[in-house]
């Protein structure tokens, strides 16, 4: 009797060995709050993304301290090389590395997209907060917005741009401006949805203030599409920057940037074609990236994808 449990006990801890343990990532189930970080890490695409943007922003960040080359340094005797051992990715026309100035846009392309998306998250989190909260306020705050929203968001900002001159600062702030109205939007419809809740007419019924109702209650359940417009506003923002640069409008000239850089090389395409190819390339792929980014997130963050 005590030999034959043994062995049971025996083929139990066999079958318990031989059982497959779950990875880190299956253990995250579908009703966890970090089950869209399981998905998120799970799209081959997502880390993908996540792996090249960090790689960018830490190459912009330790690459100008190894390369023996300046940015921003004359060097007329060099100009136009061709990619050689020196210049891995040749020189413009005033003899400075392609290469390296194209690595040191990134810092200005991606600080541009992250204070655009913060400045127009803030606002349009606010305005669409009080409009969709406050009936009375709706209608002429989202005519107002849909003002804006009536021009084209380059031509506006060109406007804006011309009137307050070129430099960091205004670009951030004129690109903040165009983009508000979209997160406004968004943030006042799901607002409107989320304002008849039960929870919330509890709240109200016991006496607490609209602003605590609307950034304890309503403003977190806005989170979730806010965050995934936000990704997608990065990747505008950066687009938006380029053109402004190309066309003489954005930052200032002796600025690295990737579209100052195209306005540059498309002078010479001809007779330089690596001139356009890094920021062109660098350009494709981080937007291309942050796209992929948002998509992802967008689909992790989707109730309906803990059913499937």
């Amino acid at each position: 009797m005590a030999t034959s449990e043994r062995r049971t006990a025996g083929d139990a801890d066999s079958l318990r060995e031989a059982r497959p343990k779950k990875g880190f990532l299956k253990r995250i189930s579908p009703q966890s709050r970090w089950y869209w970080a399981r998905q998120m890490l799970e799209n081959p695409w997502a880390v993908g993304s996540m792996l090249f943007i960090l790689l960018l922003i830490v190459t912009a960040i330790i690459w100008p301290f190894l390369s023996d080359n300046y940015p921003f340094r004359l060097n007329p005797v060099d100009r136009l090389q061709e990619p050689s051992r020196d210049f891995l990715m040749g020189t413009d026309q005033f003899g400075r590395d392609v290469l390296l100035r194209g690595v040191f846009g990134v810092r200005v392309s991606l600080s541009v997209g992250l204070a655009v998306m913060a400045l127009s998250g803030l606002m349009g989190a606010m305005i669409g907060l009080l409009a969709g909260y406050y009936p009375r306020l709706d209608t002429p705050v989202m005519r107002v917005m849909d003002g804006i929203m009536a021009f084209p968001p380059i031509l506006l900002a060109i406007a804006v741009m011309a009137s307050l001159g070129p430099s960091t600062g205004n670009v951030i702030f004129t690109l903040g401006l165009v983009y508000t109205p979209i997160v406004s939007r968004l943030v006042r419809g799901s607002t409107l949805s989320v304002k008849n809740q039960l929870y919330v007419e509890a709240a109200q019924s016991i006496g607490v203030r609209d602003f605590g109702i609307m950034f304890r209650h309503i403003f977190p359940n806005t989170l979730s599409p806010l965050i995934v417009q936000c990704t997608f506003i990065i990747a505008l923002a950066i687009i938006a920057e380029s053109s402004l640069s190309f066309l003489g409008a954005g930052v200032p000239p002796e600025t690295p940037t990737w579209g100052r850089m195209l306005r540059d090389g498309h002078q010479v395409i001809t007779r330089a074609w690596w001139m356009i190819t890094v920021p062109g390339v660098l350009l494709f792929m981080t937007v291309l990236g942050l796209n992929l980014i948002g998509d992802s997130l967008r689909d992790a963050i989707d109730p309906r994808s803990r059913q499937r």
